[in-house]
Parts: C-alpha cells; sequence; structure tokens
C-alpha cells in the first residue's frame, strides 16, 4: 500500500533528478559555448573574457524560461517583459557558439576526409590516362625478344657493309636497315609500354590498400539526399538543429523543474486573512497554543499588500522575534513559527492573498519594515 509518506518521497526522487538532468543540460550548453568562444580569441586573456561571458549567456539563456514562469506568477509583469527581452538575446549568443564549436569540432576530420577523397580521384584520373597512353601503343613483342633479334641483326654482314646502317646504298642493305629500324621503333614501344603498366600496377594497389571515401560529409550526403538539399545546406541545419536541441533540453527540463518543485497550481495556493480571526458568533477565537501568538501578531505588525510585495521568511520571523520582546513573550524558533504560519494561511478565512514560493511570501506585509530589517541584522552579527 502506498502511503502519502511514500508519495511525497517518490515525488522529492523524481524532482531532484530532473535538477540534475537539467544542470547536467546547462553544463554542455555553457561547454559548447565556452569553447568556441576560447578557441575563437586572439589572446589567453581575450579567451578569459569571451569564455566567461558565453558562458554567463549560457545560463541565462536555459534559465530563461523558468525565470519568465516564476515572474508571470508572481504577476511581475516588468520582470517577465526583461527576462523574455535577454533570454532571445542569450539564446542567440548560445546557439551561435553552440553551431561554432559543432562545426570545428569536425572541421579537422571532414579536411583530411576531402584531402583523400581528391588524392583518391587524382589517382584515379591518372589512372585513366595511364591505361589510355597504353591502349593507344602499338601492339609489340616483349623487349627481351626484340632485343635479341637486334643483336641478332648486327652480327650480319650487311650491318658491316652498311657501317651500322648509316651507308645503307644497296637494295639489300636498304631493306635490312628497313627492318632494323623496325626492331628499334619496336623496341621503344616495348620499354613504353613495360613503363606504363608498372606504373598502372602500383596506382592499382594504391587505391586498393588507401581507405575508401565515398562522401566528405556522409551524414550531411544522406540528409541531402533526404531533403533536396545541398550537402553544406544539410550541414549547417544539422549543427543548429544540434545546438537548438541542447538549449531546448536544458530549458524545458528546467522550465519543469521550476513549475514542480517551487509552485503548486493556482487553485491550490492557500490564502489567509490578515483580519482578526472571529468565531461564528463574531467573539475573537481564544488560542491557547503557540499558534496564537502568531494570530496576534499578524494583527499588530501584518498587512495586505500587492500580490507582487515580497516578504522572506528571516525578515517576517525576525519581526515576530522583535514583537515578542517587547511583549515579555518566548519567541518560536524560525522551523515552529513557519509550521505555526503555513498552517494559519492554510486554514484561516481571507480578506487578502498571501501566497508562498520557496521561503518567500508575496501579498503581505508589516506596518513598519524597519524593525524586521534591524532585527535581522541582529541575528545576522549574533
Amino acid at each position: 500500500m502506498t502511503t502519502k509518506k511514500d508519495t511525497q518521497h517518490s515525488g522529492r526522487f523524481q524532482n531532484g533528478v530532473v535538477w540534475v538532468v537539467g544542470y547536467f543540460a546547462i553544463t554542455v550548453s555553457v561547454v559548447l559555448a565556452v569553447r568556441f568562444a576560447y578557441a575563437s580569441a586572439d589572446t589567453t586573456i581575450d579567451a578569459v573574457i569571451r569564455s566567461g561571458a558565453a558562458a554567463v549567456a549560457a545560463v541565462v539563456g536555459c534559465h530563461g524560461p523558468a525565470w519568465i514562469l516564476r515572474s508571470v506568477r508572481i504577476r511581475a509583469w516588468g520582470g517577465a517583459v526583461l527576462a523574455s527581452f535577454g533570454f532571445a538575446i542569450c539564446l542567440a549568443v548560445t546557439l551561435a557558439g553552440g553551431i561554432g564549436t559543432i562545426a570545428a569540432s569536425s572541421d579537422k576530420l571532414f579536411a583530411l576526409r576531402a584531402n583523400a577523397s581528391a588524392t583518391s580521384a587524382d589517382r584515379r584520373n591518372e589512372l585513366e590516362s595511364l591505361r589510355a597512353k597504353r591502349a593507344a601503343l602499338p601492339a609489340s613483342r616483349p623487349a627481351g625478344t626484340v632485343e635479341s633479334d637486334m643483336a641478332a641483326a648486327r652480327v650480319d654482314r650487311r650491318w658491316s657493309s652498311s657501317n651500322a646502317c648509316t651507308e645503307a646504298t644497296t637494295p639489300a642493305s636498304r631493306t635490312f636497315c628497313a627492318d632494323y629500324a623496325r626492331f628499334e621503333g619496336e623496341l621503344s614501344s616495348a620499354k613504353e609500354a613495360g613503363t606504363l603498366e608498372t606504373k598502372i600496377h602500383e596506382l592499382t594497389e594504391r587505391l586498393g590498400s588507401a581507405p575508401g571515401v565515398r562522401a566528405i560529409n556522409p551524414q550531411a550526403a544522406v540528409i541531402g539526399r533526404l531533403l533536396h538539399i545541398a550537402p553544406d545546406d544539410a550541414e549547417a541545419w544539422y549543427a543548429l538543429l544540434f545546438a537548438l536541441a541542447v538549449e531546448t533540453a536544458a530549458m524545458s527540463v528546467l522550465l519543469v523543474a521550476e513549475g514542480t518543485t517551487h509552485h503548486r497550481a493556482e487553485s491550490e495556493i492557500p490564502t489567509v486573512s490578515l483580519e482578526p480571526v472571529r468565531s461564528a458568533h463574531g467573539k475573537s477565537r481564544a488560542i491557547v497554543d503557540g499558534y496564537g501568538r502568531v494570530v496576534d501578531w499578524m494583527r499588530d505588525r501584518a498587512i495586505p499588500a500587492e500580490a507582487n510585495n515580497e516578504m522572506s521568511l528571516n525578515a517576517l520571523h525576525a519581526d515576530y522575534e522583535r514583537w515578542c520582546v517587547t511583549k515579555a513573550l518566548q519567541a518560536m524558533p524560525q522551523a515552529t513559527f513557519a509550521q505555526a504560519f503555513d498552517k494559519l494561511r492554510e486554514g484561516l478565512e481571507i480578506t487578502g492573498t498571501v501566497k508562498k514560493s520557496g521561503d518567500r511570501y508575496y501579498g503581505i506585509a508589516l506596518t513598519d519594515a524597519k524593525i524586521a530589517r534591524l532585527s535581522t541584522a541582529r541575528r545576522i552579527q549574533n
């Protein structure tokens, strides 16, 4: 059976998880913004300054919606407008820094892939050129075979009679020298073919052992094909969406945490009367325990105020202690005072509205705030 205590414990645990996730997302956002700001500065001092500014912008940008929600709930409209303006500017700056970091983080890798792709394309072009040159050569026997025929021709008497084919005067010597010239041409073609085949073999092996690079940025290429846009545009959109996803995650989680931790629904916020408590017959209700002192203190010291008027628990308790001293009464500790005050807020009929957010109360003021401030200062000194 699940008890109310178990439910409250589970709720606190879930709220804690939400806060942890929210601030982890903020950390990622800050790192993305700071990394680009630091890397893009010329000097170390400028890098530190720009990094600090980027970190502040990232934190404000992520907290913006939560702060706007808080201002709206306490009807601080000026604060809500200012928070919205600051949030928009900080979000734009943070997104720019995140996009820069994401783009720069893969720049070297894509440069290497682009270089490998260009080198592979050049080698393929060179291979095709060599193959074309090889195909254009006339058919020839192996160079060794041709050289052996030429060696045999050089021992022929016509080689000597023609003075190594430099003085071919007779028909027989001219025919012999013509055949020898064809041997020389065939030998040249055979040697060139051998050289080309060696280069073709080497390039083929290099292309076979080199890593295959089909696209410089495979992700951008696939996105571009799916959306029918250029790969460069796809890469830019991905960087934007990546940075925006981090910011949105941080903002949404903190917004949920702010809404579930610090505030209850408007209809569930209890309100109390700042007028004397009356019974059904119109007479003052006697309270003999410690709560009666809080009621008497409220009669003497508390007055209704605007909904956005803020008082801290420390200030209220300090004023209560001062009031007890003037009445020669024993004041309750702050924790007990808070319980008594909250119980009264939840149980009394109202003419004014007192709302609570954390340790802050709205819609209540003191007849003399100077006494509360003086009492608080004395407590801090003690």
